[in-house]
């Protein structure tokens, strides 16, 4: 029972792909960012597939994650997968006025938004975001600049997604701190059973999870006993948005 994937991505980049948590393999992109994969002999059932993938200087994307049910004597194919960008920032604390400089990589030729805003409990309101729109160069890089003269001190978060025309648009990818004056950065490692940083604790957490199950990942060791294992399964349903 043969399924199979058609994905965009950044320039000639491996993308490793994930079923229902477990490692198949990966996938070099080609110099439009497309690669596909093709999983025969599946029984029918439920599966969870997950893509990431890691740019030229080693920053790696957020999972993207997705669950269908495959029928017996069919064929699935889920097409125009487009995988948040790489980020990273040249600072993580700034005063007010400082220009801080965003960066990563993603599908070249596509545009990036990049979003600062304060970290707060309550609503995030339009007006409180400050948004920066970027073309990516033909060799799948991306720059921002952010102004924070008019910022307040205290705790920012940046992150970024990609539109590809005609496409669609990703899901925003990984969450950077930002302090801005006397504020300090938050060091928690994927605090809150976040796994991939895209503030939401999911079932691209889960098969994050389940791939480092029975290691030492710091990341995916909630408790920090030395195993991933039942507890910190029980952590990441506490912490649980869908």
């Amino acid at each position: 029972i043969p399924g199979s994937y058609t994905v965009s991505f950044t320039v000639s980049l491996p993308c490793t792909f994930l079923q229902d948590g477990q490692a198949q393999g990966e996938m070099p992109a080609n110099s439009d960012a497309q690669f596909g994969a093709f999983l025969p002999d599946l029984a029918q059932g439920v599966y969870t597939f997950g893509l990431w993938a890691v740019d030229t200087d080693g920053r790696r994307s957020i999972t993207y994650s997705t669950t269908f049910w495959i029928d017996e004597g069919t064929q699935t194919q889920v097409s125009d997968i487009i995988l948040p960008p790489t980020i990273a920032a040249s600072v993580n604390s700034v005063q007010a006025g400082q220009i801080v400089e965003v960066f990563g990589q993603s599908a070249p030729e596509s545009t990036v938004e990049a979003w600062l805003y304060l970290q707060k409990t309550s609503d995030l309101l339009d007006e409180e975001i400050i948004k920066r729109e970027v073309v990516v160069s033909s060799t799948g890089r991306w720059t921002a600049f952010m102004n924070t003269a008019d910022l307040a001190n205290g705790n920012y978060k940046i992150k970024a997604r990609t539109r590809i025309e005609q496409v669609g648009t990703s899901e925003f990818g990984q969450l950077l701190d930002l302090a801005v004056g006397g504020a300090v950065v938050e060091t928690a490692l994927c605090a809150g059973a976040d796994l991939n940083g895209d503030g939401r604790v999911n079932l691209t957490d889960f098969s994050i999870l389940l791939y480092y199950w029975g290691t030492d990942d710091a990341c995916a060791d909630q408790n920090q006993d030395g195993t991933v294992n039942l507890t910190d399964f029980s952590i990441m349903m506490y912490y649980w948005t869908g």
